[in-house]
């Protein structure tokens, strides 16, 4: 799980407004997911569970699907910090992620739906980028964040046949993929006009859809919303069904700063 720096202990200048810390990698501390507030490891997941792919499914069972196919969250030593961006906590100390059930609020419940409705195509018709057309047996994704928000990045895939693809490989591979028509009909792709486009598009597909949704699963709802900076990687095994973090991730990041002199 993610290295953390806290915050809350930074003694702020008050004559320095745009003063902000730049920590040592040897400054932050690791957390299991677990303890952060995500979920115990390795978490296993069901594509098939969560997609339901083909199947006309009513709201409440399209919720249901998706809840069914994890474990369910827990609190955490910084869950605290996410409760307003997160699921909340239940009345059994766990993180509710969208609970399913009657007491659902009608804005909770259609923040779930939508969010549900977009893993789906996600699973359904992104996924299959990378396993289906590139074959890939497991993603190495990166992580980072803080204070706000979270964000996630592909770093590379191993493919069943051996191979390692690098993320600038895949998204090269992926401009040609005939599935790219599917993706804009259900505006998964804004745009794939010119190669300059096609190429952000997929990159914001990939990092923040793909590996977003995996990195959720792990890391939990609201992840890089409180008073610390965090860094990390994870990977995402297809054919065990299971996401697992790396407990000595190397310091690479690109939303936060880091000071890296000896």
């Amino acid at each position: 799980m993610p290295k953390i720096f806290d915050m809350t202990a930074v003694e702020w200048p008050e004559d320095e407004e745009d003063f902000w810390p730049k920590p040592k990698p040897s400054e932050f501390q690791y957390y299991t997911p677990h303890d952060f507030g995500g979920r115990a490891e390795p978490v296993r997941f069901s594509i098939a569970t969560a997609s339901l792919a083909g199947e006309e499914l009513s709201d409440d069972e399209l919720l249901e699907a998706q809840f069914k196919s994890l474990p369910p969250q827990h609190p955490g030593f910084f869950g605290w910090m996410r409760g307003l961006f997160g699921g909340g906590q239940g009345d059994n100390g766990r993180h509710t992620d969208f609970e399913f059930s009657d007491q659902m609020n009608d804005w909770r419940r259609q923040q779930a739906v939508q969010e549900a409705q977009r893993t789906r195509l996600l699973l359904d018709h992104a996924l299959p980028l990378l396993t289906a057309d590139l074959n890939a047996a497991r993603l190495h994704g990166r992580y980072d964040g803080g204070n706000d928000e979270g964000f996630s990045w592909l770093d590379h895939i191993e493919t069943t046949d051996g191979r390692t693809l690098s993320r600038d490989e895949v998204i090269a591979a992926s401009m040609t993929s005939p599935r790219l028509q599917k993706l804009e009909a259900e505006n998964l792709l804004r745009s794939t006009d010119g190669p300059d486009a096609l190429k952000l598009e997929l990159g914001t597909l990939i990092d923040i859809d793909i590996c977003g949704v995996f990195a959720m699963w792990l890391l939990g709802r609201g992840y890089g919303t409180g008073e610390y900076s965090m860094y990390g990687a994870f990977k995402v095994d297809f054919e065990a069904e299971t996401i697992t973090d790396d407990p000595t991730p190397d310091p690479v990041v690109q939303n936060i700063d880091l000071s890296l002199d000896s």
